[in-house]
């Protein structure tokens, strides 16, 4: 009976923990844009929305990184193409958002270049 009881427990504990980042997962990827025919390019940052944590955590905001919605303001170099502005929704742990007047790799959509699509792996 122990044994029941024990694993009921684990289960509604990790439960809704698994459940919240298997959404996150999924939210991630429906909320990424489709870049069918991709092409390398780079994003110069011109605006940047502001990160949320320090309001909620004023003396820990650079030492707690948070996982947050951001947009940014930038021109896309595409080789092969007029240079053009973009604006882009995404998420990414506060440590790594971009900065005004940074370069950014992207993968740009042939067909729409208005899809475009950070290369998180690539950003230093």
């Amino acid at each position: 009976m122990e044994l029941v009881i024990s694993v009921v427990v684990i289960l509604m504990v990790a439960l809704p923990f698994l459940s919240t980042i298997v959404f996150l997962k999924v939210e991630k990827r429906l909320r990424t844009p489709k870049v069918a025919e991709p092409l390398a390019g780079t994003v110069v940052v011109t605006g940047m929305s502001k990160q949320t944590q320090s309001d909620f955590l004023p003396n820990l905001g650079d030492l707690v990184p948070a996982h947050e919605d951001f947009w940014l303001d930038g021109v896309a170099h595409v080789p092969g193409m007029q240079p053009y502005s973009v604006r882009l929704r995404d998420a990414a742990w506060t440590t790594r958002w971009p900065r005004v007047g940074q370069t950014i790799p992207v993968d740009v959509d042939q067909r729409d270049p208005s899809r475009v699509r950070i290369r998180w792996d690539d950003l230093r």
